[in-house]
């Protein structure tokens, strides 16, 4: 008798441990799952603040140097891996897509058939694709 009741206290000792182990199993993978889906609101609301810092170009006018520095600025964090958006747009002559800091060089250079006058005014315009800011699209003005 006296055995058959150390056996029953294993047996009810191991699968209490089970229980237990299986409990924190469950529990990492929640904690899991929820540190992912943190991270992911968090990703979203810092893409959310960077695409609103040039949201304030969509339907502004920019004088050409205005719009020469925000592209200078922004293809070198392009260059560097920040950017936010994937591309800009900007029509002198021709359409011009730019997306890299060598693009830019074909606006600034004052003997380019592309060059973008300090004292011109282009209109931006926000492009989005599939809900996402994608790019910029900067066009003459219209006085």
């Amino acid at each position: 008798m006296e055995n058959a009741l150390k056996a029953l206290i294993m047996a009810a000792e191991i699968i209490i441990t089970c229980i237990v182990v299986a409990f924190g199993f469950y529990a990492a993978g929640t904690a899991k799952a929820n540190a992912a889906a943190g991270n992911e609101a968090a990703t979203k609301m810092t893409r959310r603040l960077e695409e609103n810092s040039l949201l304030v170009y969509d339907g502004a006018v920019l004088s050409g140097s205005e719009l020469l520095n925000l592209l200078r600025y922004e293809l070198n964090r392009m260059k560097s891996g920040n950017g936010t958006v994937a591309f800009f747009e900007v029509t002198v002559r021709h359409r011009n897509t730019l997306t890299t800091v060598e693009d830019y060089a074909k606006l600034s250079a004052k003997d380019s058939t592309e060059y973008v006058s300090p004292t011109a005014a282009f209109k931006g315009e926000a492009v989005y694709r599939q809900g996402t800011l994608a790019g910029l699209r900067f066009t003459p003005a219209t006085q």
